[in-house]
């Protein structure tokens, strides 16, 4: 039998405020033992010069049970990686909220060309 760690939640089907005005497909996670979310964007798409803030955006049911801090990280092009754990067990639950993992100001780089952000945790099963 396989055990069922996720679902994917339609727009339709969810209850909820839409973000930033616009329905979205949500993963609600049922069983995990490892969560890892990694992104990446291109620094080309933004405005040279502008100072901007990451965050994730995320929902968090009165059932979470994540005992151990996330590790949310950002690294912008030629910089240092930004670390933010966060202990999501204290954090509002049944409602949209922002987690902002860092900031930078958008500028000419060489080699890579991409921000990559991320968000990860391993916890006891």
């Amino acid at each position: 039998m396989a055990s069922l760690h996720y679902g994917l939640v339609s727009p339709k089907a969810r209850n909820s405020s839409p973000i930033r005005g616009q329905l979205v497909d949500v993963a609600n996670l049922v069983k995990v033992c490892w969560l890892q979310i990694d992104g990446k964007y291109e620094v080309e798409k933004l405005t040279k010069g502008v100072h901007y803030e990451v965050m994730f955006v995320i929902k968090l049911l009165d059932n979470l049970n994540i005992k151990k801090p996330v590790t949310f990280s950002l690294t912008p092009p030629g910089e240092c990686t930004q670390v933010c754990p966060k202990k999501l067990m204290k954090m509002p639950k049944n409602q949209i909220i922002g987690i902002t993992i860092g900031d930078f100001q958008a500028r000419e780089v060489s080699g890579c060309s991409e921000i990559k952000f991320s968000m990860v945790n391993v916890d006891d099963c």
